[in-house]
């Protein structure tokens, strides 16, 4: 049997490999409920609309980043100006990157460079955070990055920025923010977040991605597929 964690990539695999179609399984990541069970006594901080992002940024990630960045100064928002940061938890030396000339000022108000910290540590973070933010690059549209899965878990709400697939359209389903990689979609998107932020939109569906992502009925889905 061969493992995938997405439709897209057992379809890719079964085009390159049609003689053990058959054999290939979808099974996605997900979350453990157990990684953070305190979860529900942590108050999110409603005042700053804090954007965390753990995790590497090397190569065409970090140019998703700073396609984020130039949407929020094409759109020029000022509750954004006032409210919306970029939360850096990476390993990686951002800062060493070359920004932009034209993005410089923009990058410093908006974005927050933090040293890595434990997982455990980061689920705290994120638990306090307005938004969970997932940057991907167009090529990865076979896969989705696990930590979006962590954000479903924890109840707040995604900014994804990558490929589509039938993983996105569900999340965005869901009400979550989610965009492809271009100039147009990611502006669009943040004057969607300045419209519902301030409405207080809440996430009326995401029930249904805890309940699907989650260990228990991952693990129900895998003895399912299991080969007799």
């Amino acid at each position: 049997a061969v493992w995938v964690t997405t439709q897209e990539h057992k379809e890719a695999y079964a085009l390159l490999f049609p003689g053990i179609a058959e054999k290939i399984y979808v099974l996605t990541n997900g979350f453990d409920p157990e990684d953070f069970p305190e979860i529900a006594t942590v108050k999110r901080n409603t005042n700053q609309w804090i954007a965390v992002h753990p995790g590497s940024l090397f190569g065409e990630r970090f140019d998703t980043l700073l396609m984020l960045v130039w949407g929020l100064i094409k759109i020029d928002s000022p509750i954004l100006k006032e409210k919306f940061r970029i939360h850096v938890y990476t390993s990686s030396q951002l800062l060493t990157r070359k920004i932009p000339r034209e993005l410089a000022e923009a990058f410093d108000h908006y974005v927050v460079s933090k040293e890595a910290i434990s997982p455990s540590e980061m689920m705290s973070v994120l638990a306090t955070a307005k938004f969970g933010l997932t940057l991907d690059i167009s090529e990865h549209h076979l896969t989705i990055p696990s930590k979006t899965f962590d954000y479903i878990g924890l109840g707040i709400k995604l900014i994804l920025l990558g490929p589509d697939g039938a993983i996105p359209n569900e999340i965005k389903e869901a009400g979550h923010y989610v965009a492809p990689i271009n100039d147009d979609s990611i502006s669009s998107l943040l004057q969607k977040i300045v419209a519902q932020e301030t409405g207080g939109e809440p996430l009326e569906k995401n029930a249904h991605l805890i309940k699907k992502y989650g260990l228990n009925n991952l693990q129900q889905e895998l003895l399912r597929l299991l080969p007799e």
